[in-house]
């Protein structure tokens, strides 16, 4: 499972691009729109070169719960 977000500036989407073929083939890959790589960690403070979230911390964390739980189903 990779779980990726659009504002994210420090995982970029370009860096989830290229990794691609590091992970195996049938990896499952989730894209939360408006999400940055601040609010995978619930930090108080926007991290050094992220992207500001077009959602909030609560909306994205539901999001990943979600993907994570549809993947170990």
């Amino acid at each position: 499972l990779s779980i990726s977000a659009t504002k994210d500036g420090i995982n970029t989407t370009k860096d989830v691009e290229n990794s691609k073929s590091k992970l195996p083939v049938n990896t499952s890959y989730v894209v939360i729109k408006g999400g940055n790589h601040t609010q995978f960690g619930a930090f108080q403070k926007l991290q050094p070169s992220d992207g500001k979230a077009d959602i909030d911390q609560s909306t994205q964390t539901d999001q990943i719960v979600s993907a994570i739980w549809n993947f170990i189903k």
